[in-house]
């Protein structure tokens, strides 16, 4: 199927379905794993990539030059189905992520993650604990309480903690 424009899903899908645990959205957007779709139209939330994921609540981006982006469908307003050649196999992934997006930051738990990609909201540190509805980090020798309710999205570990800890020693 040749499409000359891009498709865009937008956040209709998402409004009408969210009593559905977006069950409708989720098949719709199962059909794009492996295609290159641009997640959100711009701002410092929006991202091109390759959706890896479609999950429960929360979908999975790959990008080269920052790994996978895990995205709350709470926050996607839009994606778009960008003219890109070729068809990129990640559908055993799919499979082997958490459920959820909370089972997806349990999973994080200790690592170095950026927590929302850009803008005042975005913050990288350790996370420390992942509760039903905050997690905390240490971010610049603080700890940072984020209420998991305003996570637009967040990339998973750029280094363990064990690996800065032997970094911090030499």
């Amino acid at each position: 199927m040749s499409l000359s424009m891009p498709y865009t899903y937008t956040c209709n899908i998402f409004i009408t379905t969210i009593r559905g645990g977006y069950t409708m959205a989720n098949n719709r957007l199962s059909n794009l794993i492996g295609k290159f779709v641009r997640v959100n139209r711009g701002g410092p939330e929006s991202s091109d990539g390759v959706l890896v994921a479609v999950k429960h609540d929360y979908i999975v981006l790959f990008i080269k030059k920052d790994g996978f982006i895990f995205y709350n469908l709470e926050h996607i307003k839009s994606i778009t189905l960008l003219n890109h050649h070729g068809r990129h196999d990640f559908h055993s992934l799919n499979h082997r992520t958490p459920r959820t997006f909370i089972e997806a930051l349990r999973a994080n738990k200790h690592r170095l993650i950026k927590v929302n990609r850009g803008g005042p909201d975005s913050v990288t540190g350790v996370l420390t604990e992942v509760h039903p509805h905050y997690i905390k980090l240490i971010a610049d020798h603080e700890t940072v309480i984020i209420f998991t309710h305003h996570i637009k999205s967040f990339t998973p570990p750029l280094r363990t903690v064990n690996s800065l800890k032997v970094r911090n020693k030499r």
